[in-house]
């Protein structure tokens, strides 16, 4: 039998008042009133009321003694973690411009409903430069001044003046503002006539003196892609890949141009290539940044090199609408960036190019504060201003008694190997806890020794996260940058760990003691990486995604067993019929998985798949008094919870991955909505394509064809139940349900 643990508490207030009770004509005959009014009987109560109390705080001493466990083996409660997000900065005249400095800890507000609203910093600091973009065009030509046809005469003549085939203005410097791109991302190449086009060219303005600090300086140009930062059921993340390496490889199919205006001896400019020292975007395909040092001779294009076009003048003559001063007059741009792809490259939208952006964090930065004065005794412990600390943001220095100086201490995980001179300190960041050794093991403080806080950020929690381009509001920022944003949400915040989070996490982080070798360590710890929220998590063994194997398909393939091979399908924290991950957010499970994974496993962390449930059809009798509209909004909102990926299922915690759906399930469901008769009838439709889901998404062939879920099966495309594959649930489509009561 198992091991109960007695209860302690048994002795509640109604029982031992009922049992004096009992006892009065045994033990004192004489006492006749037994009322509420009496004294003694309120004095039995009180007896009975202590006792209970008693009982209670008797009955805590499990808890006590689990949670000095807890202490005792170093788990601390987790502090809150805060959002971060990227920020742009963006400047009113870059041409007019000079470097400035923008410091680490700038602060940037975001417009938030959340009171007071989060506020974000800089984590580092950045050498702004005076430059920006003011066009963006694409061409099929190498050479942006002539926009020939290249291919064929005949082609040539047959297209004649056209512009379309030849060249696309994507963006004119004006529409949208550059603040704006985040929410109208700028889209390239999504034309039919812009297939054929091989050339992406960035126009800028910037300060050409040397001494304004652009030209002759090394540089770095963040790209930010829309896509990237989409839910992306498609999204696939390979552990086993070296994605750092891979963020430093510069993509040979891509070949960067700047304009070099004409050198003495020349009678025209050239383009010349540039040599790019890192490029994370692995040629345009994903957000990162180029890394460059700018030419000392880049320039503008001048006004006679603009070849016309055919009979009419050169396209962009008159179409870039923003004035760049000290520019040619028809075009004006200070310089040109061309990137040149061999092959024609995949349609991609941009949120963001500049080249003055900083990650940012939603959390606040305290500076010197005193947290106390040393005792001279062993295990000191003092408490900073604020708790919710930042993992190694904490700089802490104690003064050296007798001595007019301040040491810096570092913290430490704990002080098993720490000596009685090491100047060590633990920290608990939720609670904002600084300890100190014993004189063993850790110096201790001197006798009146100032401990001072020298800098440490804190703040954080689910309340930080907001969408993009809402961090906007900035605080004593250089003069020269006139607008702020953020081109990503800001994600990654969590609430600090309660106590029974932290009682129902520790034996789970205990049992994986720092590998993960089951499947149920590689589920615990994917919901435990930090920066991002992970809701749920599944894990299929031996089975690779469909994309490893080289086919173009979402999902996993369960029909082969792939040895070593590991699928983690991560759901991520949200709201939503479905909910599916960025290709950001897998890369960051991944990351945080390889710490733990051991080396002969092939791991795999890839986004959910759904079966969507949609043109359902009851009829039901309703109850009197229950209207048909009542009914239907009922009902949706019993099917969309039961049927979601979080909050459905039987247990309430999300509708099971590889379960069965059964047509009788739905029914049952329908019957328990208040207001409901009785069920005379329930049809439904499953498919595992939505052509109208955001983003689109590709799925199993088994999928493709919609078809009925009914109580009998009367066809070749009526089913009874849903066989989902182990990476599959389901999503209930309310705007398809048709609620009919009969006459």
């Amino acid at each position: 039998m198992p091991i109960e643990s007695p209860r302690l508490d048994d002795l509640s207030f109604t029982t031992v008042v009922d049992v004096l009770r009992r006892q009065i004509p045994a033990f004192t005959p004489e006492w006749t009133d037994h009322n509420e009014s009496d004294p003694g009987i309120t004095l039995i109560q009180l007896f009975g009321y202590l006792t209970e109390q008693i009982g209670y705080r008797l009955n805590r001493l499990p808890d006590k003694a689990y949670v000095e466990l807890l202490k005792l083996v170093g788990v601390r409660l987790r502090p809150a973690e805060p959002a971060r997000t990227f920020l742009a900065f963006y400047l009113a005249k870059a041409e007019k411009a000079v470097a400035f400095e923008l410091r680490e800890g700038s602060r940037v507000t975001a417009k938030s409903k959340a009171q007071p609203p989060p506020t974000f910093e800089t984590t580092q600091a950045i050498d702004g430069v005076p430059a920006q973009a003011v066009a963006l065009i694409s061409t099929r030509s190498d050479d942006l001044t002539k926009l020939t046809l290249a291919e064929t005469a005949a082609e040539a003549a047959a297209a004649g003046d056209q512009v379309p085939p030849r060249m696309s203005l994507a963006w004119d410097g004006r529409q949208p503002k550059l603040k704006d791109w985040p929410e109208t991302p700028v889209r390239l190449w999504a034309r039919p006539s812009e297939a054929p086009h091989r050339t992406l060219w960035l126009g800028l303005a910037f300060n050409p003196l040397p001494s304004a600090g652009f030209v002759g300086q090394r540089v770095t140009l963040t790209v930010q892609l829309d896509d990237d930062e989409l839910p992306d059921g498609r999204a696939l993340a390979d552990c086993t890949q070296d994605s750092d390496l891979l963020a430093e490889t510069i993509a040979p199919p891509m070949q960067i141009t700047f304009y070099q205006p004409a050198q003495p001896g020349q009678s025209a400019g050239t383009w010349q290539p540039l040599r790019v020292l890192a490029d994370s975007t692995n040629g345009l395909t994903r957000s990162g940044q180029l890394r460059f040092d700018v030419p000392l001779t880049i320039g503008p294009v001048p006004d006679g090199e603009w070849q016309p076009l055919g009979t009419k003048p050169h396209p962009l003559v008159g179409a870039i609408k923003t004035p760049v001063a000290g520019t040619p007059s028809l075009v004006p741009v200070s310089g040109w960036l061309g990137f040149h792809f061999a092959d024609q490259p995949d349609r991609f939208a941009l949120r963001a190019v500049t080249f003055n952006g900083a990650p940012a964090v939603a959390a606040i930065t305290a500076a010197n504060e005193l947290v106390g004065r040393g005792t001279n005794r062993s295990d000191q412990v003092v408490r900073l201003g604020h708790g919710d600390v930042l993992a190694g943001s904490l700089e802490l220095v104690v003064e050296d008694v007798p001595r007019p100086a301040y040491l810096r201490w570092t913290q430490v995980d704990d002080f098993d190997t720490a000596g009685p001179d090491d100047l060590v300190y633990v920290l608990d960041p939720e609670a904002g806890l600084v300890y100190f050794g014993d004189g063993v093991r850790g110096r201790v403080p001197g006798l009146d020794a100032r401990i001072v806080a020298v800098r440490y950020r804190h703040g954080g929690g689910a309340a930080s996260e907001v969408g993009l381009n809402t961090v906007t509001q900035g605080e004593n920022l250089p003069v020269a940058v006139a607008d702020v944003t953020n081109p990503v949400p800001a994600r990654g915040g969590r609430d600090a760990e309660t106590l029974d989070q932290a009682k129902a996490r520790a034996p789970r982080e205990l049992r994986t003691m720092g590998r993960a070798v089951t499947a149920d360590d590689y589920a615990f710890l994917a919901t435990q990486a930090p920066g991002v929220r992970v809701a749920r998590t599944v894990v299929i063994p031996l089975r690779r995604p469909y994309a490893a194997e080289g086919l173009a398909r979402a999902g996993v393939d369960v029909a082969r067993v792939a040895p070593g091979a590991l699928s983690v399908v991560v759901v991520p924290d949200g709201a939503g019929p479905y909910l599916a991950p960025t290709e950001s957010m897998l890369r960051t499970v991944c990351k945080h998985l390889d710490r733990y994974r051991l080396v002969t496993t092939e791991l795999y962390v890839t986004a959910p798949q759904y079966v969507r449930v949609f043109d359902v059809t009851v009829t039901v009798l309703p109850q009197p008094g229950v209207t048909k509209t009542q009914l239907r909004e009922a009902i949706a909102a019993r099917l969309e919870q039961y049927l979601h990926v979080l909050t459905g299922g039987p247990d309430g915690t999300g509708y099971p991955f590889g379960s069965t759906l059964y047509q009788a399930e739905l029914v049952a469901q329908v019957f328990r909505v208040p207001g409901v008769d009785r069920v005379e009838d329930l049809t439904a439709r499953y498919q595992g394509s939505d052509p109208t889901a955001t983003p689109p998404m590709t799925w199993r062939d088994e999928r493709q064809v919609a078809r009925n879920l009914v109580a009998c099966p009367a066809g070749p495309l009526d089913d009874e139940r849903v066989e989902l594959f182990p990476d599959e649930t389901v999503c209930f489509d309310t705007s398809t349900l048709n609620v009919i009561i009969p006459a």
